[in-house]
């Protein structure tokens, strides 16, 4: 919609949008006013919808892609080989959001091989049961943190920092969280205890914040931790959710409360599904 575009008069026959499940249908028909005379959406409706911050608005569906729109019509083509996850991570996914039809691709455990699979506490796929978690609200932003579940993070780091000094961790580690003052409390408590150099190795965000990116190692803090409330707030997101899940290339590792979690259903079948791969740790 620049400017400069539409006045140099050029005409494209084919347009591409990627991402086309995070956009609204307004700026997806944008691009289609240069001539185009196919168009190739790509995206992922068991994702995050476009970021829409007027209710009013979406009570009409304007946080409907053309994408999902064109979905409850024509039957969307499936790119159905992941090439970025251990077969360890992509498991639960597949299962819970794709009906078991996404495939790993070929030699995609081999190629994410890394030394710290074969310690007990940074296998490729982990949770870990914060026993002693306690979520927190924040006065001021009506936020949620959970200190516990902060300071485990910090020693999961603090582990392979230790155990491979060696390996360079640079741009390899994401922290995230549902939560805004969770993952802002984390930076801070992070660079509090390992100086402003950790920021070279480990990138602080909420969820939303890293769809669409990647990493080698991903913590994931769910915060929420009171077994006497039946909800689970963002965590009920079946879309946020697949977006944590799929982040990670080599290993998975999410930190959470399970007494309060199983209440949700599909938080319960995440946690049964560890529990019976032997994937569960009690921290």
């Amino acid at each position: 919609a620049h400017d400069v575009l539409s006045s140099l008069g050029v005409k494209f026959d084919t347009v591409i949008i990627d991402e086309a499940c995070q956009c609204t249908e307004l700026s997806s028909i944008i691009p289609l006013r240069y001539g185009g005379r196919r168009c190739i959406m790509v995206g992922d409706p068991n994702q995050l919808p476009p970021t829409v911050l007027s209710g009013a608005a979406s009570s009409f569906k304007y946080n409907q892609s053309l994408f999902v729109r064109m979905e409850k019509n024509i039957t969307p083509y499936l790119l159905d080989v992941q090439y970025r996850m251990h077969s360890s991570i992509s498991k639960f996914p597949s299962m819970e959001f794709y009906k078991s039809r996404l495939k790993d691709g070929p030699e995609v455990d081999t190629l994410n091989q890394r030394p710290w699979h074969e310690l007990k506490y940074s296998r490729p796929y982990k949770f870990f049961d914060i026993l002693t978690g306690r979520e927190q609200q924040s006065a001021k932003t009506m936020s949620y943190v959970n200190l516990d579940e902060i300071k485990v993070a910090m020693e999961l780091v603090e582990y392979l920092f230790h155990k491979f000094d060696k390996i360079d961790f640079t741009s390899k580690i994401g922290v995230i969280s549902p939560y805004k003052e969770q993952a802002s409390r984390m930076r801070r408590e992070f660079l509090s205890r390992f100086g402003g150099t950790i920021t070279r190795e480990v990138d602080f965000n909420t969820i939303d914040g890293f769809q669409g990116q990647e990493k080698e190692i991903i913590i994931i803090s769910c915060v929420r931790a009171d077994d006497t409330k039946s909800s689970v707030g963002f965590l009920r997101d079946f879309r946020r959710m697949n977006v944590a899940l799929t982040i990670a290339k080599t290993s998975m590792w999410i930190l959470g409360h399970q007494k309060s979690l199983v209440k949700n259903k599909l938080w319960n079948r995440l946690i049964t599904d560890a529990q019976q791969r032997g994937c569960m740790e009690v921290a």
